[in-house]
């Protein structure tokens, strides 16, 4: 089965669903708020003491009854999951009929959308999926890969985000910007971040970068192959 992966914004914004008040609804809404989400109700009889908790703290909605049809009529995002696959079913068809995209905890064939195994730092987003069929291994991948990809790589998006509205200006034409892009993605600035440079410092390699790319404005950008994620332990 073929898919595309997506990366969903402003979630704080949309209305989420979340059926089930067990460990696997505890999993997804708190991964659901990791990811921003702003509106989140969740309906159960039960909660587990993590997810009540969350209702204490004012981070999700309670409503505390079995799933009514209806529930889903005005949701962005729908999870089912219960123990009942019936249930988690009848949820699915409701929420495709609202035209809500709906996730089916380990039952594949009734997702719209899997829910990927994540290395996060701020906007820095590394997605691992196996198309809802061995999330273990994604899991593992992800501890993996979370060896190499510190929060330094969080840093400097957040840096960029400063940077790139002031791009079109220095470089008017696209692919002036693509090549200064790149420059600063094979620029040691992940390094610096790494080992605990400053942001003046880091910016000041930023503005060497640029002006190198203003001075030669047809040079072709060196499109580097991405080096391998630091084994655990390696030093930088």
């Amino acid at each position: 089965m073929s898919n595309y992966p997506v990366i969903l914004n402003n979630l704080d914004l949309q209305p989420v669903v979340v059926v089930g008040g067990g460990t696997l609804a505890e999993d997804k809404v708190q991964g659901l708020l990791d990811a921003g989400a702003g509106n989140v109700t969740v309906i159960s009889p039960d909660l587990t003491p993590a997810l009540a908790q969350l209702v204490e703290k004012g981070a999700v909605t309670w409503l505390t009854r079995p799933y009514q049809s209806g529930d889903v009529a005005q949701a962005f995002i729908c999870i089912a999951a219960t123990d009942s696959p019936t249930i988690n079913h009848s949820v699915a068809g409701e929420a495709r009929e609202a035209r809500a995209l709906v996730n089916v905890v380990d039952d594949p064939p009734f997702c719209d959308f899997y829910a990927a195994s994540v290395i996060r730092h701020g906007e820095f987003t590394i997605s691992i999926g196996t198309g809802g069929q061995m999330p273990a291994l994604a899991a593992r991948l992800r501890q993996k890969l979370s060896r190499g990809f510190g929060p330094e790589y969080g840093q400097l998006i957040q840096l960029m985000r400063k940077l790139r509205p002031t791009m079109p200006a220095r470089f008017p034409q696209f692919e002036q910007r693509r090549r200064a892009w790149y420059a600063l993605a094979d620029a040691p600035l992940i390094p610096l971040l790494r080992n605990g440079a400053d942001e003046n410092e880091v910016w000041q390699v930023i503005e060497q970068v640029l002006q190198t790319c203003e001075r030669k404005p047809d040079a072709p950008p060196a499109v580097a192959e991405p080096a391998p994620p630091a084994a655990a332990g390696a030093k930088a």
